[in-house]
């Protein structure tokens, strides 16, 4: 499926060389697929193999591609779509050896969080989210869901004048383990809103990064870090409703509500990491005077309340 916002519908009917551009960036993510592919199941073996588990089967597989202008933030069709497969899948499985709840709408909603996050970090020119754009999130006993994300633009003022468009192409795996649902006794949501919080506030670094790097004007940046931070709020709000322990990492999740063993890999780079890509991206800015002021002094009050740990 390749899926269009309407103002790049708009630029393809005005005229031929914006269609037939548009047409060819998605045919250049097409025509890579399958080597993306590869690498994102090499991935789920790897991480599957951090976790000990190697029983798990293929339960769901796709890929989509949405084409939007880079300034535009707009993937709610495409992950609206793969929770869609993702929560038919868990009912599916419902009277299974290993059965596995459907998903609530409040993890529905985290989930989508935890795509649009993993397809914008692919779009991110920052060093500080490139690990983000492959996923894996428990979603239920014994059930994963991964994400992978690739991104490419062209940039034609003639034709789409000043910004660039950008096609995205995500792949999206669903895998079943009996053995990871027999060791694990219960799930909870929850685990899916630490992903979400986490990676939130992990593109948060990322855009400082890019700000800094002046890669992003600051309008950009507050309007992006904005929706970040609707992310972090709303996520963290349903895991202290779910008794969530404030002094687990989010690295971790199993360890701060399940009672379950932590997953090594789960979760990709840890919070030390965001935490110094944050703080580098604070100390180049706060070169930068006046016009950035209120950013870095929010920014550093965040780090002060170790924000990003």
């Amino acid at each position: 499926m390749a899926c269009r916002t309407p103002s790049v519908d708009r630029a393809a009917e005005k005229t031929k060389d914006a269609a037939s551009a548009i047409d060819k960036l998605e045919k250049m993510l097409k025509d890579r697929a399958g080597s993306k592919k590869e690498e994102f199941f090499a991935q789920i073996d790897q991480n599957f193999a951090a976790a000990k588990i190697d029983d798990a089967v293929q339960v769901e597989y796709s890929m989509d591609i949405k084409t939007e202008y880079s300034h535009e933030f707009s993937l709610d069709k495409v992950a609206g779509v793969i929770t869609a497969v993702l929560n038919a899948a868990a009912e599916a499985t419902k009277a299974s050896v290993a059965p596995s709840p459907p998903l609530t709408p409040e993890a529905l909603e985290a989930y989508t969080d935890v795509v649009n996050n993993v397809a914008e970090a692919a779009r991110s020119s920052s060093d500080t989210a490139s690990s983000m754009s492959f996923s894996m999130t428990r979603i239920g006993r014994g059930m994963f869901a991964f994400l992978y994300a690739t991104s490419i633009n062209i940039h034609d003022e003639e034709t789409f004048g000043t910004e660039a468009v950008t096609s995205t192409a995500i792949f999206y795996r669903l895998m079943q383990s009996i053995q990871d649902a027999k060791n694990q006794e219960k799930f909870e949501s929850a685990q899916i809103y630490a992903d979400a919080v986490l990676k939130a506030k992990r593109l948060q670094a990322a855009l400082l990064d890019e700000l800094a790097e002046g890669k992003l004007t600051i309008d950009e940046y507050l309007a992006k870090d904005a929706q970040m931070q609707l992310v972090v709020d709303r996520n963290q709000k349903r895991l202290d409703e779910a008794g969530w322990d404030k002094t687990a990492p989010l690295t971790a999740p199993a360890a701060g509500l399940l009672g379950a063993p932590a997953m090594e890999g789960l979760f990709g780079a840890g919070a030390t990491d965001t935490e110094s890509a944050a703080r580098d991206a604070v100390d180049r800015l706060s070169a930068r005077g006046d016009a950035v002021a209120s950013i870095v002094a929010a920014a550093r009050e965040k780090l002060e309340t170790s924000y990003f740990q």
